[in-house]
């Protein structure tokens, strides 16, 4: 089976090109394209990547032939699936982006099995705070290769087993301490270069190791601020917080809405601390929004903010 293409190049102005990839018993398999018209085109880099996502971004396309302004590449006759894409190049050596990829399927290459599927495990213990990871196995048969999206992004492809979120030894997955926060795991079983599977796994990783957090915040957990020093009179100044949250107790500092930093022990200051007291900072004019948000074993118990005017 051959497939038909429209692939496009994108110069300053886009430009069609039609590569079309077929087959002649003598010659083997044949990309041909529409000349592209640019006064400054030199020619053409014709890429051929043996997995899917073929791109030069993703690390899978290799360089398999440099044309000058020709319409057309013989390939030979692949014995197994292959993906073709094609760029321009100008006289400068600037090369255009990728365009879209022609897939060739030898004749005889069995299709994948129906009732592929996709298995999921956690390794590590993400809820304790520890290095974790996923693998993933799967039934398919053919050319086997695993995407791996997190959080709806394409992180890598791997072509080999095991199949592992954040790589692997050669047998075993590696676990790696992640940051607070949830990930949406996805593995896309591809057979072929064809996906026929894909299951996902929500996993929660905590900030500390420990006992878990509490499914509630207690209701009594309170944050408090302290203007230290006189920003209204032009003078060094900073913002302290305490809380009566329990347990591993972290503060977050955000300044006008974004992240500023995160301390983890008293006090807990606008602008850093001495080990005792804080740090006041001459700041430039203008308004402060300083909000401090309370976390116990990882989870936000309580939050309050200070609107300070430097002068």
């Amino acid at each position: 089976m051959i497939s038909k293409e429209t692939l496009r190049i994108r110069w300053a102005t886009a430009v069609a090109v039609i590569l079309m990839l077929w087959s002649n018993p003598s010659w083997g398999i044949t990309l041909t394209w529409n000349p592209n018209t640019e006064t400054d085109l030199a020619g053409y880099y014709i890429y051929q990547c043996s997995q899917q996502p073929c791109s030069r971004t993703s690390g899978t396309a290799t360089r398999l032939a440099t044309l000058g302004k020709v319409t057309s590449f013989n390939v030979g006759t692949p014995a197994v699936i292959q993906y073709y894409l094609i760029t321009a190049y100008d006289f400068a050596n600037n090369e255009s982006t990728d365009s879209s990829v022609a897939t060739y399927i030898p004749a005889g290459t069995p299709p994948p099995p129906a009732s592929a599927t996709v298995n999921l495990t956690v390794v590590g213990s993400p809820t304790l705070g520890q290095p974790w990871s996923v693998q993933a196995t799967t039934n398919a048969s053919g050319t086997v290769s695993m995407q791996v999206w997190i959080n709806g992004v394409l992180d890598h492809t791997e072509g080999i087993s095991p199949f592992c979120a954040f790589h692997d030894n050669g047998t075993a997955c590696t676990t790696v301490l992640k940051p607070y926060g949830t990930y949406t795991m996805e593995y896309r079983a591809l057979s072929n270069g064809v996906e026929v599977a894909r299951q996902a796994i929500v996993v929660t990783a905590s900030a500390v190791s420990g006992p878990p957090p509490p499914t509630v915040a207690p209701s009594s957990t309170t944050a408090m601020l302290t203007l230290v020093g006189s920003p209204t009179l032009g003078q060094p100044w900073s913002v302290q917080a305490t809380t009566s949250a329990a347990g591993t107790v972290s503060m977050q500092v955000w300044i006008n809405g974004a992240l500023d930093h995160s301390e983890s022990y008293s006090p807990f200051c606008g602008f850093g601390d001495n080990g005792t007291a804080c740090t006041t900072v001459l700041k430039p004019k203008g308004t402060y929004t300083m909000e401090f948000r309370a976390l116990s074993n990882g989870i936000e118990v309580a939050r309050q903010a200070m609107i300070v005017t430097a002068k």
